[in-house]
């Protein structure tokens, strides 16, 4: 696989984009809605990292596993700078650890999910989000995930959630539609989608990488069309919270945060 590089001309769209932008979602991210669910996993993940950190009462290791353009980081430091956190950032591609370098703090590392560079226990928590829908093998990378966090650490996920009927459906006819795309010369920057995730599913890798979870977040419930105005609207928002909590299994995105005894 050829190595991408970052295009100059690419970035300065992205900075015009972002300068451009009508609002900042959560406070910090460029975006039309101000409480857009379909990113509620960032503001939800720094939070639990955040009262990790106070209950440990220092900063704590956090491993990123797929660092992307670090939005889970900026979200924390705009909400939770009373509680920092020490960030290791890992990606595949190098040009994707090159983004966002005006970010201080964060340890990058080239490496692969499925075969971390970290010696077991090295973080007091790992986050894995929105990638294991894009591997082979799922199943190394949270064995992985769960060997690099010491006793009593957290291993947090994020995925787009498929209840039955609707996983097996993609599950049939999702290749064909990967194959179409691509015929048609669509590129797929961080690879087609090859797992498709649900509670029980998710559940069953936890349990069996020997993770407990602790907490279950489904997000999404009714997101965008016609009731995407309501995004500007904190109040929507948590209402979404509330429900997400009580129902995970509804959501267009499922974030569960499990425990490593």
């Amino acid at each position: 696989m050829t190595e991408r590089r970052i295009d100059p001309e690419v970035l300065a769209r992205r900075d015009a984009h972002e300068a451009s932008a009508p609002v900042k979602a959560f406070g910090v991210l460029p975006a039309r809605r101000r409480f857009p669910l379909r990113r509620a996993k960032f503001p939800v993940i720094a939070g639990v990292l955040a009262d990790l950190a106070r209950r440990l009462g220092r900063a704590p290791r956090v491993l990123d596993a797929g660092l992307g353009q670090a939005k889970l980081e900026r979200v924390h430091a705009h909400a939770h700078p009373d509680a920092p956190a020490a960030w290791h950032g890992l990606d595949r591609h190098r040009y994707r650890l090159e983004l966002r370098r005006e970010l201080p703090g964060i340890a990058r590392v080239q490496g692969d999910v499925t075969a971390l560079p970290y010696r077991p226990g090295s973080f007091d928590a790992a986050v894995c989000s929105y990638v294991l829908q894009h591997l082979a093998r799922p199943e190394a990378a949270l064995a992985e995930l769960a060997r690099v966090v010491a006793p009593g650490g957290l291993v947090v996920l994020a995925v787009p959630n498929s209840p039955q009927p609707l996983k097996l459906l993609l599950e049939l006819l999702h290749p064909l539609l990967v194959r179409l795309k691509r015929a048609r010369g669509r590129r797929f920057d961080y690879g087609a989608q090859t797992q498709f995730w649900n509670l029980p599913r998710l559940r069953r890798v936890l349990e069996a990488a020997g993770l407990r979870p602790v907490r279950w977040q489904g997000l999404g419930l009714v997101s965008g069309g016609p009731l995407g105005w309501l995004e500007d609207h904190e109040g929507w928002y948590r209402l979404h919270l509330r429900l997400g909590a009580a129902a995970p299994r509804l959501g267009q995105d499922l974030v569960v945060v499990a425990e490593r005894p």
